[in-house]
Parts: structure tokens; C-alpha cells; sequence
């Protein structure tokens, strides 16, 4: 009887121990269960964050690859306006013999005015002349607070013979568009010369001025070609004389 009293306490001891074990490892596994919700949701937040840094990294670097250009862009643009211009990227002047623009003020109008150097200008068809071609604007006051309304172009012809006396429109060829601008003001300088010894022959020198609004520069500003159709003469500017709209552009967006 005693020996089956002691067998039933020894199984009485191991139930309850393996009970006791059962509640420890449930706890346990319930436990180990919420931390692997958490460190799953930590996991899932920490994905998110690095997912947004890459976001961000990945618009960073394309913000600097196009920062990169545009700093290539405006080097290129500002060599070009001091070669060009004969200014400095802030728009100073360069005191050299190159510098292709002149700057006054005149005290009694009180406005500043600009002018270019004076360029020849390759005759295509219609003329035996020798043509010049410059640019100028002006504003108000030493310094520019806001842009001008138009440039002035001068075309020179010497000895011309009052071949644009009549002429009141030039048609321009900007890269095969045609724009037809008015001629502002005509003027003629009387001139003879002597032909072949003996008799004299009238040859005078006329001025033709242009004005340039906004629009049509920054169209001359870009071209590839330019011509330029006056009666039944065509002129045509070089590369370098078509770049001289480029700087005047961009000494007025300097404010210079």
C-alpha cells in the first residue's frame, strides 16, 4: 500500500512539474512572440526610413548632376560675355583693347548709353558699298534698374548712292523666318567722287536705324544664320556679328 501511495505522489510530482513547465513555456513563447511583433515592426520602420533616405539621396543626386550642368552652362556663359562683351561675369568692364563695348554718361540727359564696336558687314547681293553694322541702347541714370525696350542697330553704308533712300521696311532672316521690321530713321550724307579722272558722280553715305524690341533679339540672340533684306540689297553678318546680339542680351540681363 505504501509503494502504490509513493508511485501515485511521484506521478502527482511530475504533472505538476510538467504543468509548472507547460505555463513557463507558454510565457515564454508568448514572450518571444511579442518581440518578434516589435522587432518586426522596428524592422518595417526601419525599411521605410532607409527606403526615404534612398528617395532622398537618389533626388539629391539629381539635383547635383543638374547643378553640376548648370554650373558648366553659366562658366561657358560668362567666358562667352567676357570674350564677347568685354565684361566680367559681374559685369564690370575689362579695361583691354579688346573689349567691344563702350559705356558713357551723359550728365545733361542724365541716361547711360552702350554702344558696340563698329563691324563690317558682308554684302551678298545689291550693293558694291562698304556696310558697317553696331548696336546701342540706353536707360535712365549710372546704373540700370530695369531693361531697355529696344536696341538700336545702325547699318553704315559708305558710298552707297541713296540706295536705301525709299526704303522703309528690312526683312529679316532669322535661321529661314522672315520678320519685317521698320526702319526708324534714314539718313544721308552727300558725297562725289571723281570717276576715272574727269567727271564726278554722286556716291552719298547713308545711315539706316533699326530698333530691336525685346522678342526679336532674343531670336537674333539665338540664331545659326541671319540676312538681312533692305530694297534689293542683302546683308548678311558673320558668326562673330551675330554673337554681338548674344552679348548685348546678356549684358542687359546683367543689368550692365
Amino acid at each position: 500500500m505504501n509503494v502504490l501511495k509513493m508511485n501515485v505522489f511521484a506521478v502527482l510530482v511530475v504533472v505538476s512539474a510538467s504543468v509548472c513547465f507547460a505555463e513557463e513555456t507558454a510565457d515564454e513563447i508568448a514572450a518571444l512572440t511579442q518581440e518578434n511583433v516589435e522587432l518586426r515592426g522596428e524592422l518595417e520602420r526601419v525599411k521605410t526610413a532607409y527606403d526615404r533616405l534612398e528617395a532622398e539621396t537618389g533626388r539629391l543626386r539629381a539635383e547635383l548632376a543638374a547643378m553640376r550642368v548648370n554650373n558648366e552652362d553659366l562658366a561657358v556663359q560668362a567666358r562667352e560675355l567676357t570674350e564677347l562683351a568685354g565684361l566680367t561675369p559681374t559685369g564690370d568692364r575689362v579695361e583691354s583693347a579688346n573689349a567691344r563695348f563702350t559705356s558713357s554718361f551723359d550728365e545733361a540727359s542724365g541716361r547711360t548709353t552702350v554702344r558696340s564696336g563698329i563691324e563690317e558687314l558682308k554684302v551678298v547681293i545689291g550693293s558694291a558699298a562698304d556696310h558697317r553694322l553696331s548696336l546701342a541702347y540706353s536707360f535712365e541714370g549710372g546704373q540700370m534698374q530695369s531693361p531697355p525696350e529696344v536696341v538700336t542697330m545702325f547699318i553704315q553704308a559708305k558710298f552707297s548712292g541713296g540706295v536705301y533712300r525709299d526704303q522703309e521696311v528690312a526683312i529679316f532672316d532669322i535661321d529661314g523666318e522672315q520678320v519685317e521690321v521698320l526702319i526708324t530713321d534714314y539718313d544721308r550724307v552727300s558725297r562725289k567722287i571723281r570717276v576715272a579722272g574727269k567727271r564726278t558722280m554722286r556716291k552719298d553715305d547713308e545711315t539706316l536705324t533699326i530698333e530691336v524690341d525685346t522678342e526679336l533679339l532674343r531670336q537674333l540672340a539665338r540664331a545659326i544664320q541671319v540676312k538681312m533684306t533692305i530694297g534689293t540689297v542683302t546683308l548678311e553678318p558673320t558668326r562673330d556679328q551675330t554673337a554681338m546680339f548674344r552679348a548685348v542680351r546678356k549684358r542687359i540681363e546683367l543689368g550692365a
